[in-house]
């Protein structure tokens, strides 16, 4: 089952510019989305999580500690 995206098709064109305007209009709606799924029990990540070293830890081809 396919739930249908009401802004999908508003933004189907990737070449078009948005006004400033628009562009505000379109994050608040992104914002409004995303604070649906933040809980606030919820961490943020730390930097090392994000960090390259976070990231590829314990990947074979990357692993140095052999």
């Amino acid at each position: 089952m396919e739930i249908a995206d009401p802004m999908e098709d508003s933004y189907k064109d990737d070449t078009q510019q948005l006004s400033p305007e628009e562009f505000r209009t379109l994050l608040n709606e992104l914002t409004e989305i995303s604070m649906k799924f933040m809980n606030s029990d919820v961490k943020p990540l730390s930097d090392y999580a994000v960090s390259r070293e976070g990231i590829y830890e314990g990947h074979p081809k990357f692993d140095v500690s052999d």
